[in-house]
């Protein structure tokens, strides 16, 4: 349950990370 979590996490963090790079 743990580990879903974190991986949703890291992967909406990761979502925006690309959105913020592709913006700028």
């Amino acid at each position: 349950m743990d580990a879903v979590l974190l991986f949703q996490q890291d992967r909406t963090l990761n979502i925006c990370i690309s959105s913020r790079t592709l913006l700028l």
